[in-house]
């Protein structure tokens, strides 16, 4: 069976198809840590981000969510924290509402 069979592509830009979110569950994507030094042709190894909470982008969020955030949204999350899937080489990462230590604002 092919992933894209059962989950056909994305819907709309940052959500993907089939995957949504229940109870008090919310789905997100994991931000890259290294684009910016990849970008800049540097190699930083793993163990540098090793320990350090995920900046994560909320893709879906379950109906009996209490946290005042909506999709598009980036939030800090432990790095150890939730289940982590891959669906077309994008780290899909589903956890609790309470998991979510804070909310990024970009400004």
């Amino acid at each position: 069976m092919i992933v894209d069979d059962v989950f056909p592509m994305h819907d709309k830009v940052g959500t993907i198809a089939g995957i949504e979110a229940v109870f008090d569950r919310v789905v997100l994507r994991r931000d890259d840590p290294y684009k910016k030094y990849k970008e800049a042709g540097l190699e930083i190894p793993e163990t540098a981000f090793a320990e350090k909470p995920v900046i994560c982008t909320v893709l879906g969020i379950g109906p009996d969510c209490t946290v005042k955030i909506s999709e598009g949204d980036q939030v800090l999350v432990g790095k150890y924290a939730g289940t982590e899937i891959e669906i077309w080489d994008e780290r899909i990462l589903i956890i609790r509402e309470s998991e979510i230590l804070c909310k990024v604002n970009p400004n």
